[in-house]
């Protein structure tokens, strides 16, 4: 089996940016995904020049926290009436954002994102989304001819345990638009998901000698303790690592940059 371990939200506040800045220093995660649009981006970006860890800093495409870089899409259904993102439901997407205006309107708001990231400095080919935002078709029909202008090839798989907990229509939904994403950005990894996703797929016979694996965390400072809090559980970084070191030995794979 190989493995990577991922952080997520990478900018988006201090705790987390100082939680993942600390792993990928100390070599106990290998890859993050920064949020362009977040309160914490600039701190992130400095943390990551000053360390030199750039090449393993991807985008993370974000469409429902904080505030838009551009304003048209402030006028569509990922924006409350102050023109805030809101929580991305899929249905209000598929309700409100099909039209062609949305659908340009996030297309102007992914092409400032990516932008951004570009003149940052960083040159990672993968990107995925907050919130898996990514998998709404709107979303992809708006991002998809932006990808290889700005140089995107590569991005996650679906979280096999949040797929799979969906109700059956939007689990159809969702395999039918890992499908379609996978033919313009590929899938390096065979199985994406977290800690307790990977312990369930361990004693479902799901991981093999042949896995390509990316565990994907969240890991945030809290008391002075680096913790995995997703699926608001929490776990420390430390128990992830070790769980996986005891399975497969050390992370031997950095995953696509």
């Amino acid at each position: 089996m190989q493995y990577f371990i991922h952080g997520d939200d990478f900018g988006r506040n201090p705790a987390k940016t100082e939680a993942i800045d600390a792993l990928i220093c100390g070599g106990e995660i290998q890859t993050t995904t920064l949020l362009v649009n977040l309160n914490d981006t600039e701190h992130a970006v400095e943390l990551a020049k000053k360390h030199g860890y750039q090449e393993r800093v991807c985008l993370h495409l974000n469409l429902s926290e904080g505030r838009p870089l551009t304003e048209a899409v402030k006028k569509t259904g990922l924006c409350n009436a102050s023109g805030v993102y809101r929580w991305a439901h899929s249905k209000r997407i598929l309700a409100t954002c099909m039209f062609p205006g949305a659908i340009h309107a996030i297309r102007k708001e992914a092409e400032a994102q990516m932008k951004v990231f570009r003149e940052m400095g960083f040159s990672s080919r993968r990107m995925d989304s907050h919130d898996w935002i990514l998998f709404n078709y709107p979303v992809w029909l708006a991002v998809k001819p932006l990808l290889k202008r700005y140089g995107f090839e590569t991005t996650r798989r679906g979280c096999e345990r949040w797929i799979r907990t969906q109700k059956l229509p939007l689990r159809k939904y969702y395999r039918f638009m890992e499908k379609r994403i996978s033919k313009s950005l590929k899938m390096e990894e065979t199985w994406s998901g977290g800690l307790k996703s990977f312990r369930d797929a361990l004693n479902r016979g799901l991981i093999t000698a042949e896995t390509r694996a990316e565990i994907m965390t969240h890991p945030e400072l809290i008391d002075g303790e680096l913790i995995d809090v997703s699926l608001r559980e929490r776990v420390p970084m430390r128990e992830v690592e070790d769980t996986l070191t005891d399975y497969a030995g050390p992370a031997t794979w950095t995953g696509e940059k």
